[in-house]
């Protein structure tokens, strides 16, 4: 038995030197052998969707707290216009730049709209956006009057809630506006989807079959 399995070593080892080539695939194939029956641990798949998840709801604050500050800025730089370059009772200039500022938030929401909804589904960019314009609009009625050395309520609930519809007002009609422009010109997700999707079917090159 021993001299049988002698034998059996040496000649291994013997073929083993002839052909180097085959003992390193051998070897590949051990290792290979390996890696696929290796314990599986679903730990490490959880802990990267955690990973993964934790990173999109951060880079998805980042921009609701990105578009609230830039609304905000906006309204400060529309109040100490107000508050520097007219006098109190000049309702005229107060009034124009109360316009342009509403205006220019619009404008905002609609061209971030735009863009927004080419690269993304609107379930991912209208809770950006809304809560971007809600945050928007609280820093606005709640901290922006600090400002213009007033507070939030200084000039009656009419006043207050004037600001708030009016804010909510443009930042709906120009969300709307971007996106119904982004549709019409048929730049949205889905047009777009549709638009790869027919041109993939069109592009496809038909199976020829053979003649019996």
């Amino acid at each position: 038995m021993l001299c049988s399995l002698g034998r059996q070593l040496t000649a291994d080892s013997q073929a083993a030197s002839s052909n180097p080539t085959r003992t390193i695939r051998e070897d590949e194939r051990r290792i290979e052998r390996r890696r696929c029956c290796g314990r599986y641990d679903p730990a490490h798949e959880i802990h990267g969707a955690h990973l993964l998840e934790d990173e999109m709801r951060q880079q998805r604050w980042f921009r609701i707290a990105a578009l609230a500050v830039a609304l905000f800025v906006i309204n400060v730089i529309a109040r100490l216009v107000i508050r520097f370059s007219s006098d109190s009772a000049d309702d005229s200039a107060s009034g124009f730049a109360s316009i342009a500022m509403f205006t220019v938030i619009a404008l905002v929401l609609a061209v971030l709209t735009f863009i927004r909804s080419q690269r993304v589904k609107p379930g991912d960019w209208l809770p950006d956006v809304g809560f971007g314009a809600l945050a928007g609009l609280a820093l606005t009625v709640l901290v922006g009057p600090f400002v213009s050395g007033e507070s939030p309520f200084e000039g009656g609930a009419d006043n207050f809630f004037a600001q708030v519809w009016l804010f909510a007002a443009c930042g709906i009609a120009g969300t709307l506006i971007g996106y119904w422009v982004a549709v019409m010109l048929g730049r949205d997700h889905r047009s777009r989807a549709l638009k790869a999707f027919t041109q993939a079917r069109t592009e496809r090159p038909r199976r020829v079959v053979g003649r019996r």
